[in-house]
């Protein structure tokens, strides 16, 4: 749990930053209706370091309280890549390269915090707050939002799951021939293992 005024940290057991990702919610004791001091950026700082921040000058002690949770995957192939982007006034999307390319079918692209808001600079922007992101290739994450009258600060993840297994071989046994009746011996067949 993170207890952040503009922002906060709280240390956990250390993971693989390649296979972790982060899922947070928040609730937040300011009446008013802007985002401004509503909306929370949350990230895996570090292997160790869950860290938390709200916009940059809202400023109200205890604003807002975060639960993180971090989920480490445990197989060879799944993998974790994140980063940040600065939207300034009038950036309506934003693109960033991976630093490796992802099995789409496998892959999602995610923002930590469930609501998709993320801090923003200014009062009462709330359509400039919520963001969606998407896997645009195997090697690109795109983040967008619909206005764009404010800065804002957006947090991604990129995680890839468990790949399938490759599909079983063939089992590769000889057939003996078999004659055919009033006929040839049929020749003796040597099934192919699939590639």
């Amino acid at each position: 749990v993170i207890n952040p005024a503009t922002s906060g940290e709280d240390t956990i057991s250390s993971v693989d930053m390649d296979k972790s990702f982060v899922v947070a919610s928040h609730k937040n004791y300011y009446g008013a209706r802007s985002t401004y001091y509503a909306a929370v950026s949350v990230w895996l700082k570090t292997a160790t370091v869950v860290r938390a921040e709200q916009g940059a000058n809202s400023g109200y002690p205890a604003n807002s309280i975060v639960r993180a949770q971090v989920i480490t995957l445990a197989h060879a192939d799944a993998y974790v890549d994140r980063g940040s982007q600065i939207y300034n006034n009038g950036t309506a999307s934003d693109a960033d390269a991976l630093s490796q390319s992802l099995d789409l079918d496998y892959s999602i692209a995610w923002i930590p915090t469930l609501s998709s808001m993320q801090w923003v600079d200014t009062h009462d922007r709330t359509d400039d707050s919520f963001f969606l992101a998407e896997l645009t290739s195997d090697s690109e994450i795109t983040t967008r939002r619909y206005q764009t009258n404010t800065g804002a600060v957006v947090k991604w993840e990129a995680i890839q799951f468990e790949l399938p297994p490759p599909p079983p071989p063939l089992l590769a046994a000889r057939l003996e021939p078999l004659p055919s009746p009033g006929g040839p011996v049929l020749p003796a067949v040597t099934p192919t293992t699939r590639p």
